[in-house]
């Protein structure tokens, strides 16, 4: 799914004042941070390089979602002790299989975890092939333990930051999909403090601004290289591939604080048996519907005033 601009900027929001080095977030998936993010980056001290622009550039026509860098690479330039953990490896990632319980070492060990677009693909495997004796509670349990290792990676009242795609939305995207209220079910059972808990509009696009900020900041970069684009590369000449569902899409956001009622028998423990987290409500199979305005989905249920203010700023509070 990649970090957007609302996804990094609530990453900012959310970590704790103070030094960089003091921080150790870790990272469910190899996650990349899109383009609409580029001016968020910079406002928080990140200097972007050519081949973060490059980056870009290649793909402008290509995808509707460019990406400019890992966030790995991000966070460990503003000083942040970053941790990734993908079953797949790439960009630095600890080979992690995140429906099986984490090695000791991981344990209590980060401050910050975020799971942005992860976690609806543990269990994909199981899903999509549907080997024999397979049954809903195998993706069941898979989940259950995910969500479990998030608790178990954070250490004292670390927080964690979830952006996953709302149900009803993105279809044929993962095995499962999340309403808000599993995230406030979840917080209940688990002894979280909800930060915050919210829909948004992916956010794929620049403004004329931010558009222009990237043209002057790779011409700029090239020129210290002593390099040049082709003629041919000019802004009036490259095609930016459009987001065709972007304004039917939506995404939760829930950002948790963990307290002392979070925790079992020991620092480690999670306090939220597998029969309990099975009957959390929202948490559904993956359907695979034609794609359609996510908000009218009977699983959202999303109040009128919800929607009138996802059509004007993209946002709604769940709270």
């Amino acid at each position: 799914m990649g970090i957007d601009r609302t996804g990094l900027a609530a990453i900012f929001a959310s970590l704790p004042r103070g030094p960089p080095q003091r921080l150790h977030i870790c990272e469910l998936g190899n996650q990349r941070i899109t383009k609409g993010a580029l001016t968020v980056l910079t406002s928080h001290g990140y200097a972007p390089d050519l081949r973060d622009l490059l980056s870009i550039l290649q793909s402008l026509s290509l995808s509707p979602s460019p990406t400019i860098t890992s966030a790995k690479k991000v966070f460990e330039r503003l000083g942040y002790r970053h941790t990734s953990l993908d079953i797949n490896g790439r960009d630095g990632a600890q080979v992690v299989d995140l429906s099986r319980p984490l090695n000791v070492s991981l344990l209590s060990s980060c401050d910050v975890v975020t799971n942005f677009g992860t976690t609806e693909h543990v269990g994909e495997g199981e899903y999509i092939n549907a080997p024999a004796g397979f049954e809903l509670l195998d993706l069941w349990s898979s989940q259950y333990q995910a969500f479990r290792n998030i608790h178990q990676l954070l250490r004292g009242d670390g927080l964690i930051i979830h952006m996953v795609p709302a149900a009803g939305c993105w279809p044929r995207h993962g095995a499962v999909e999340y309403e808000p209220q599993f995230f406030q079910a979840l917080a209940g059972a688990a002894g979280y403090e909800i930060l915050n808990l919210s829909l948004h509009r992916p956010s794929y696009y620049w403004s004329p601004a931010e558009e222009r900020f990237f043209w002057d900041l790779l011409h700029e970069l090239l020129a210290r290289e002593s390099l040049t684009l082709p003629e041919s590369i000019v802004p009036e000449m490259v095609s930016i591939m459009p987001h065709l569902e972007q304004a039917k899409q939506a995404n939760v956001l829930a950002v948790f604080r963990r307290g002392p009622g979070s925790r079992g028998p020991s620092s480690r423990d999670w306090a939220v048996a597998e029969e309990r987290f099975q009957r959390l409500p929202g948490l559904h199979w993956k359907a695979t519907a034609a794609l359609g305005p996510c908000l009218l989905s009977s699983k959202l249920q999303v109040s009128r005033a919800c929607e009138e203010a996802m059509a004007e700023t993209g946002s709604c509070s769940m709270r």
